[in-house]
């Protein structure tokens, strides 16, 4: 707690900053690395604006319409003389375009239509999937106070990527939901609320207060269940409830603070308190990143980041394995690293852990690019002195123990234009995501590690 008096006082001591993710609404992509972003389902017109957008066919800033599309087809192979299995994306498409209509200027409908098909060995449109959401979101200008505007926003349904904090507990996560704020100057308090988070039964209310532009926020939530189904019905389709009957619910408190400098470096930190029946579990993450960005040449990030989970921290009092979907390409684009790996153990292991990030690209011309991105995770999963409870994972893992994981991804991408994004890739992995048959099944697994060769062509319209 001292850490944190210091690092509040010294960030008030500074000039307000304006962040990347302030002007789209409750924007919970990480922008603070070199990975692909996909656009958000929301805020279209603004997004537009955005001078990397500016290559995009629909450039109209007068229109109420709004339009983006991000196509790709690939494969996902493994490499010569190795017994690795294909995943399921070996040979796909994806059509993933994002509309919106501006009725007025306080209201917006946006709709998201991914169209995909992660397997041309199906047969022709055997296996061929929508995913799509759905957000209206209204954004209105209600009264000044003393000479401030006091601005109200309201999200409906579609959240799309969601982080809570700085992602100690919730980091981009595709949720739904709703989701309401007040901002008046530097200030804004939040309301979030989704369902079916890492559990078929889950739902999570989010409550931030955001301070000085975000650089502080008191959070606070409520990570609550209802009754499963019996388990002599099963849960195949993974969607129906018994009742609405809360059956369990966790608190948390915390605080988060971060400060960057020009978008070149930036320092953050996170303290999450869990409360149950008079027992406080804890859960700390700090992380520090640096990004140098050369508009001709060479663009390099290198970061840091530290968890601890302390144990019965995530909001359950037995194993239960976390699942997530819908698992799509898109989602590679997100670090390992993730409270997600941390939920499923909690209940018996404290978990601590340091990650070393780093992406480079290097334009050796107008057209071609090299390219890298690199995690390395060491974990720690150790429980108290007088529990020798032991448990046995997938990859021969076992805990308590040590995990070492190195995940990469590194290729040549070439542009087929000047000056124009649309690209093709070819590159060597080890970080794939894991799908089932039907891209919205819920999985215990978000990525495949197994060292494959992908190749892929995207349009960017």
């Amino acid at each position: 707690m001292k850490l944190l008096t210091i690092w509040a006082v010294l960030l008030l001591s500074t000039t307000a900053q304006t962040t990347w993710a302030g002007d789209i609404y409750a924007d919970g992509r990480d922008h603070w690395s070199l990975m692909d972003k996909s656009p958000i389902n929301r805020q279209l017109h603004e997004q537009l604006q955005d001078s990397s957008q500016r290559t995009r066919l629909w450039q109209r800033p007068d229109s109420r319409f709004a339009f983006m599309v991000d196509a790709s087809t690939g494969g996902q192979q493994s490499l010569p003389e190795t017994n690795y299995d294909q995943t399921r994306y070996h040979g796909f498409f994806i059509f993933d375009s994002y509309g919106a209509v501006r009725l007025f200027d306080a209201l917006d409908v946006n709709l998201n239509l991914n169209f995909l098909n992660p397997s041309f060995c199906d047969g022709y449109r055997k296996s061929f999937q929508l995913v799509a959401g759905m957000s209206i979101h209204y954004h209105h200008e209600l009264f000044a106070m003393a000479g401030d505007l006091l601005v109200f926003n309201a999200l409906l349904m579609d959240l799309d990527t969601v982080t809570f904090g700085e992602g100690l507990l919730i980091e981009q996560v595709p949720l739904e939901g709703f989701s309401f704020s007040l901002k008046w100057k530097e200030m804004s308090l939040s309301a979030h609320i989704a369902a079916r988070v890492f559990w078929h039964y889950d739902d999570l209310l989010m409550m931030p207060l955001s301070l000085f532009n975000g650089r502080i926020k008191l959070l606070g939530a409520i990570w609550y269940f209802t009754e499963p189904l019996p388990e002599t019905d099963g849960d195949a389709l993974d969607i129906f409830r018994t009742s609405n009957k809360i059956q369990s619910y966790f608190p948390f408190v915390g605080i988060s603070a971060q400060y960057d400098w020009k978008k070149q470096f930036r320092v953050s930190a996170e303290y999450l308190a869990r409360i149950k029946s008079q027992h406080v579990s804890n859960a700390v993450l700090l992380r520090a990143d640096l990004m140098y960005n050369s508009k001709s040449r060479f663009n390099l990030h290198l970061g840091y980041q530290f968890r601890f989970y302390q144990k019965e921290f995530a909001p359950l009092d037995s194993l239960s394995s976390a699942t997530t979907a819908p698992q799509i390409p898109q989602r590679e684009n997100t670090y390992v690293t993730n409270s997600f790996e941390y939920m499923s153990l909690s209940p018996w292991y404290n978990q601590l852990s340091h990650t070393a990030m780093t992406e480079v690209q290097l334009n050796v011309t107008s057209r071609v690019q090299l390219y890298y991105e690199l995690e390395c995770w060491f974990r720690w999963v150790f429980n108290n002195s007088a529990d020798e409870r032991v448990l046995y994972l997938n990859k021969r893992r076992r805990a308590p123990g040590v995990w070492k994981d190195i995940f990469f991804d590194v290729g040549l991408r070439y542009r087929l234009s000047r000056g124009l994004p649309h690209r093709v890739s070819v590159f060597v992995s080890n970080k794939w995501v894991a799908s089932d048959v039907e891209a919205t099944t819920p999985m215990q697994v978000r990525f495949v590690t197994e060292p494959l060769y992908g190749f892929e062509l995207e349009v960017f319209l």
